[in-house]
């Protein structure tokens, strides 16, 4: 009489959400024109792309080098598992909050980065 039972969502599905919900805001940068001008800037983007989402902790951390590379890589990953978890186990409606902030969140830091390679 009770709820019904949410059964998890496939491991496919819930990689395919999470991949989208962290790697989706990062072409913001991209599809706004920010880096249109700056050929060296949309290359370094390029190159950054796939830890782009993790970024901000090698930079607040003013890490260079392989660190910069191996911290934004374990924050990103940490996103992917945390949103693979939420995508496979979480309600629709709070997996539909969680998506949104973290696409709110990573948009945001996808735009700042591409504003500070501009300079």
């Amino acid at each position: 009489m009770g709820g019904a039972e949410v059964l998890p969502r496939p491991r496919g599905r819930a990689l395919g959400l999470a991949a989208a919900t962290v790697w989706g805001p990062c072409l913001l940068p991209l599809l706004l024109g920010l880096l249109r001008d700056c050929s060296h800037c949309l290359t370094t983007y390029a190159k950054l792309f796939a830890i782009v989402p993790g970024v901000l902790l090698p930079v607040l951390t003013e890490h260079n080098g392989a660190w910069f590379g191996a911290l934004g890589g374990a924050a990103t990953l940490a996103l992917l598992v945390g949103n693979y978890c939420a995508a496979r186990e979480l309600p629709r409606r709070w997996l539909y909050a969680t998506q949104a902030l973290t696409g709110v969140l990573i948009g945001l830091e996808s735009v700042a980065l591409a504003y500070a390679l501009r300079m």
